[in-house]
Protein backbone atom coordinates (compact mmCIF):
# COMPACT_ATOMS: atom_id res chain seq x y z
CA UNK A 1 0.00 0.00 0.00
CA UNK A 2 3.04 2.48 0.91
CA UNK A 3 2.97 5.14 2.49
CA UNK A 4 1.07 8.14 2.88
CA UNK A 5 1.68 11.20 1.03
CA UNK A 6 1.84 13.29 4.06
CA UNK A 7 3.45 12.98 7.67
CA UNK A 8 1.89 11.16 10.49
CA UNK A 9 0.29 13.10 13.77
CA UNK A 10 2.36 14.94 16.53
CA UNK A 11 5.09 12.94 17.61
CA UNK A 12 5.45 12.07 21.00
CA UNK A 13 9.18 10.68 21.33
CA UNK A 14 12.08 13.07 22.83
CA UNK A 15 13.53 13.47 19.71
CA UNK A 16 10.26 14.23 17.69
CA UNK A 17 12.47 16.74 15.17
CA UNK A 18 13.75 13.59 13.10
CA UNK A 19 10.23 11.97 13.19
CA UNK A 20 8.27 14.53 11.19
CA UNK A 21 8.20 14.29 7.50
CA UNK A 22 10.32 16.93 6.01
CA UNK A 23 8.35 18.86 3.19
CA UNK A 24 9.65 22.15 1.19
CA UNK A 25 6.90 25.54 1.45
CA UNK A 26 6.32 25.05 -1.83
CA UNK A 27 4.76 21.72 -1.31
CA UNK A 28 3.34 22.92 1.87
CA UNK A 29 1.43 25.67 -0.14
CA UNK A 30 0.59 23.63 -3.24
CA UNK A 31 -1.35 20.88 -1.49
CA UNK A 32 -1.98 22.71 1.77
CA UNK A 33 -5.73 20.86 2.24
CA UNK A 34 -3.17 17.75 2.43
CA UNK A 35 -0.96 18.98 5.19
CA UNK A 36 -3.72 20.64 7.17
CA UNK A 37 -3.53 20.00 10.91
CA UNK A 38 -0.75 17.83 10.31
CA UNK A 39 3.19 18.15 11.85
CA UNK A 40 5.92 18.75 9.07
CA UNK A 41 9.99 19.83 9.57
CA UNK A 42 11.33 22.50 7.28
CA UNK A 43 14.63 23.29 7.45
CA UNK A 44 15.61 27.16 5.96
CA UNK A 45 16.93 30.44 6.31
CA UNK A 46 15.32 32.75 8.92
CA UNK A 47 14.62 35.84 6.63
CA UNK A 48 12.85 38.55 9.11
CA UNK A 49 12.25 38.01 13.20
CA UNK A 50 10.18 39.42 15.36
CA UNK A 51 12.18 41.57 18.52
CA UNK A 52 10.80 39.19 21.22
CA UNK A 53 12.26 36.17 19.18
CA UNK A 54 8.42 34.94 18.91
CA UNK A 55 8.01 34.26 15.54
CA UNK A 56 9.82 34.44 12.41
CA UNK A 57 9.50 34.36 8.15
CA UNK A 58 11.67 31.31 6.94
CA UNK A 59 12.76 31.05 3.31
CA UNK A 60 13.89 27.82 2.62
CA UNK A 61 14.60 28.44 -1.86
CA UNK A 62 11.58 27.20 -2.69
CA UNK A 63 9.19 30.32 -1.02
CA UNK A 64 8.52 31.69 2.75
CA UNK A 65 6.39 30.52 5.43
CA UNK A 66 5.24 32.57 8.87
CA UNK A 67 6.71 30.37 12.05
CA UNK A 68 4.71 31.45 14.82
CA UNK A 69 6.39 30.37 18.20
CA UNK A 70 4.11 31.86 20.37
CA UNK A 71 1.56 28.96 21.30
CA UNK A 72 4.33 26.64 22.24
CA UNK A 73 5.72 29.40 24.67
CA UNK A 74 9.17 29.26 22.74
CA UNK A 75 11.41 32.28 21.60
CA UNK A 76 14.79 32.03 19.71
CA UNK A 77 17.36 34.78 19.73
CA UNK A 78 17.96 36.99 16.91
CA UNK A 79 19.58 35.39 13.94
CA UNK A 80 18.51 37.29 10.49
CA UNK A 81 20.41 34.89 7.87
CA UNK A 82 20.86 31.87 10.26
CA UNK A 83 19.72 28.00 9.33
CA UNK A 84 17.30 26.40 11.08
CA UNK A 85 15.44 22.93 10.81
CA UNK A 86 11.70 23.33 12.83
CA UNK A 87 8.79 21.00 13.36
CA UNK A 88 5.72 22.50 13.36
CA UNK A 89 1.97 21.96 12.84
CA UNK A 90 0.83 23.38 9.99
CA UNK A 91 -2.24 25.97 10.50
CA UNK A 92 -4.40 27.51 7.65
CA UNK A 93 -4.14 26.82 3.62
CA UNK A 94 -3.12 27.75 0.38
CA UNK A 95 -1.44 31.30 0.63
CA UNK A 96 -2.33 31.90 3.90
CA UNK A 97 -0.45 29.36 5.37
CA UNK A 98 1.75 29.36 9.03
CA UNK A 99 3.70 26.89 11.30
CA UNK A 100 2.44 26.80 14.80
CA UNK A 101 6.08 25.82 15.50
CA UNK A 102 6.95 23.20 17.91
CA UNK A 103 10.93 22.85 17.87
CA UNK A 104 14.07 25.09 16.60
CA UNK A 105 17.33 23.77 16.04
CA UNK A 106 19.90 26.16 14.78
CA UNK A 107 22.20 24.93 11.81
CA UNK A 108 24.96 26.89 11.89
Amino acid sequence: MGTPPFPSPIPTRENALNDAAPVTVKELIDRSQEYAGRTVTLTGKIITECPQGCWFFLNDGTGSIYIDLQPAGLTIPQKIGARVTLRGKIKGSGGNLQILGEEVKFLE
